[in-house]
């Protein structure tokens, strides 16, 4: 009792306080508004949300996967790269015309803090010739001559499209940027690219050039992500809007929901934006809490419109004259905001604690997603029901009698009997009270029914396959991903590797694992490497042939490379990128996926 009692006593308060200043609650929420608002759209002269999101792979923690990204990144010395890759230049038949037309134009990309551009015709400009006098002095000196001559041979070859209709250009930034150094450096990029594809366009007139990096990847995740956020609301609010006119039977009272909803889509992003500075939040996050915020402050909007409306229509059905006079009007009004905070306040409120505490759930997951995915949602719903609670009472008081007067649109003959029979006021006679008058009657058939439907919804999660794919994400059609997918089609050792791994042992110890992993069927290439700063452990990286790199036949080769106990006398981590599983650990391995 004495809880209900607390309870009673802290809604009356609240509804007193914002039928008593409800000017006050509203300025309160514009100047938030204002603020959170202008710093996730402009940054007030920094980044904005936009600029501050990532687009970044993820990882389960402590597992292999964790464990191979973790020590690749860690690998000192290792630089960014950008790949240019260009189409439109013939390199078989033209190929001394495009090496002498390029080695003019790659000064233009050698920009700021650019430590070096590398292409195929510079890397066989390098190759020396062979001396027959040193055959003959020095076989073992030729030999090793020889040696590199097709190293680097094969390296330039790697760099030219397999077709022959294109080379890359890749450009290795400064070791050690800061994150501003490498914003930099990729925006003197961008606009170092046009002149050099200029310069191109005098001998090839079809070429093309296209940006492909980690960074330019993300950049067009975002975009779209921020496109897409502006069209579904554009489609939302607009249907959100008919459903109330129908419900309210009028644009005012229909139009404060979505004055909560917009408020708390807003306040949201500007506590992402602060969010930013402590964490790092994926792109993707603004999609959760556009939806839940558009949900849950209509929800929330509509149940205290609609109570404050049912409250109202008591009142003045006992007294009918109170319409005509001004000041009783304005008291009524007040009256019935008090009311409806503290019925409907307190409905809401505690729905709005019911899924922040369920959404919380996700904090205790040692998923960095998981937990930015929870902070979102918890902030949006707090802000939802501060809204429902307050600002939307706050303008109901404000807008006083005009709450009152019936809406013209009430008075269009078919929306008026569409509003009779659906709307808000249409509790005792309409479609929604014949239906649960049906529900009560016959509870048994409802709840059969009802399971078949879930029933039938939930089906497809048997055959539900989860991906993430940084792929996916990228826009279709655009520059990046054509550039991405030629890079990857004609240029296979240039391509995305299908699975990393991590063997502990140095590279001159790994043969005998790189010749049984490349007589597997549908590795089509494994290429070791030595991890910088780290001389005990080489990076392999494995191509296998599937149009789906993160389809079931690179899932299957995980598995087998899992299964395997290859005699090298070291233990190894595999990663398959983008995707996370399980771990499971072995005497002699360690074997993980990604």
């Amino acid at each position: 009792m004495a809880a209900a009692h607390w309870e009673t006593q802290l809604f009356t308060r609240i509804g007193r306080a914002v039928s008593r200043h409800p000017l006050a609650f509203v300025l309160i929420w514009a100047v938030v508004l204002g603020i959170t608002g202008s710093l996730a759209l402009t940054g007030w002269g920094g980044q904005n949300l936009f600029s501050r999101l990532t687009s970044s792979e993820t990882n389960v923690p402590d597992t292999d996967s964790q464990h191979v990204a973790d020590t690749v990144a860690e690998a000192r010395g290792s630089s960014t790269t950008v790949t240019i890759v260009v189409t439109g230049v013939d390199v078989r038949t033209h190929r001394a015309q495009a090496g002498e037309l390029v080695a003019t134009l790659r000064d233009k990309l050698d920009v700021e803090h650019v430590a070096s551009v590398t292409d195929a015709f510079s890397v066989l400009a390098r190759v020396p010739g062979t001396d027959p006098a040193l055959a003959q002095a020095d076989p073992a000196a030729a030999r090793a001559a020889a040696e590199a001559t097709a190293r680097a041979q094969a390296s330039a070859q790697a760099m030219l499209a397999a077709d022959g209709n294109g080379f890359t250009e890749v450009i290795t930034l400064d070791a050690g940027l800061d994150a501003k150094q490498q914003s930099a450096a990729h925006e003197a990029l961008d606009a170092a690219l046009p002149g050099y594809l200029d310069g191109l366009h005098e001998q090839f007139p079809g070429a093309e050039a296209y940006q492909v990096s980690t960074r330019a990847i993300g950049d067009s995740i975002i975009d779209l992500v921020q496109k897409d956020l502006i069209r579904g609301e554009s489609v939302g609010l607009p249907v959100a809007l008919v459903l109330l006119v129908i419900v309210f039977g009028g644009l005012l009272a229909a139009g404060l929901p979505l004055v909560g909803a917009l408020t708390s889509i807003g306040v949201g992003m500007g506590g992402l934006w602060l969010l930013t500075h402590v964490m790092g939040i994926d792109s993707f996050i603004l999609n959760v809490i556009s939806i839940i915020g558009l949900a849950l402050s209509i929800d929330y909007g509509l149940l205290v419109v609609s109570r404050y409306r049912e409250e109202l229509a008591e009142r003045l059905d006992a007294d009918a004259a109170v319409a005509a006079d001004r000041h009783r009007t304005h008291q009524l009004v007040r009256q019935c905001v008090a009311r409806s905070i503290e019925t409907a306040g307190r409905t809401v409120s505690f729905s709005a604690l019911t899924i922040a505490f369920s959404i919380g759930g996700l904090l205790v997951m040692r998923s960095s997603i998981l937990k930015t995915i929870a902070l979102g949602g918890i902030i949006v719903t707090v802000i939802a029901v501060l809204s429902a609670v307050t600002l939307i009472p706050a303008i109901i008081t404000l807008l006083g009698s005009h709450m009152v007067r019936p809406s013209v649109l009430a008075r269009v003959p078919g929306l008026r009997g569409l509003v009779r029979a659906v709307g808000d006021a249409s509790s005792d006679t309409g479609a929604f009270h014949k239906l649960a008058h049906r529900v009560i009657a016959h509870p048994w058939i409802i709840m059969v029914v009802v399971s078949a439907i879930l029933a039938l919804m939930a089906s497809p999660i048997g055959t539900l396959r989860l991906r993430t794919a940084f792929t996916d994400y990228m826009p279709a059609n655009s520059m990046i991903r054509t550039g991405y997918d030629t890079l990857q089609s004609q240029y296979p050792a240039m391509a995305t590797p299908s699975i990393t791994l991590i063997a502990e042992a140095p590279p001159e110890r790994t043969g005998a694992l790189v010749s049984q992993i490349e007589d597997l069927a549908y590795v089509t290439r494994v290429s070791p490497g030595a991890l910088a700063d780290k001389p005990g452990l080489t990076r392999i990286d494995v191509r296998v042939d599937a149009s789906d790199q993160v389809g079931p036949e690179v899932s299957d080769m995980v598995r087998t490379l899992r299964g395997e106990d290859p005699d090298t006398g070291s233990g190894w981590a595999a990663r398959r990128p983008r995707r996370s599983t399980s771990t499971t650990h072995w005497p002699r391995a360690h074997r993980g996926q990604r």
